[in-house]
């Protein structure tokens, strides 16, 4: 069931996404600090990362274990993530499988391209290959 609505404003939704929890505001806070210069192409400011998010539920911690389990603490790879559920790239059992696995062998640059590949070169454009 959905947190969020479109009666809320972006603290009203950071807050029923995160429930309070440090990490997953921090996380939240980075993107909203960065995603200008990672996807200029996103014309839904903070809001389409929270949409995303609640349509995939992914919610409390769950932003968090993504972040920096899967991410490696960076938000350029968290934002690929986003963008690629929203995309039809990823689904949840997708980050699921990749979060339990031993060894990590999601391939970001392979993603990133895929992703540029839809919307264009300029997402991410300051991410090393």
């Amino acid at each position: 069931m959905s947190r969020v609505n479109h009666k809320m404003s972006a603290m009203e939704m950071v807050h029923a996404i995160s429930r309070g929890i440090p990490g997953t505001i921090a996380v939240l806070a980075g993107i909203k600090a960065d995603y200008e210069k990672i996807d200029p192409e996103n014309g839904m400011d903070i809001f389409g990362y929270l949409l995303t998010m609640d349509m995939f539920q992914i919610y409390d911690g769950s932003l968090w274990n993504i972040h920096s389990k899967l991410c490696d603490m960076q938000i350029v790879k968290t934002i690929a993530i986003l963008r690629s559920l929203q995309l039809g790239i990823f689904s949840s059992e997708d980050i699921n499988f990749h979060l339990q696995e031993e060894i990590k062998t999601l391939d970001f640059e392979k993603l990133i391209i895929e992703i540029r590949s839809i919307i264009g070169d300029n997402f991410a454009p300051e991410f090393e290959m």
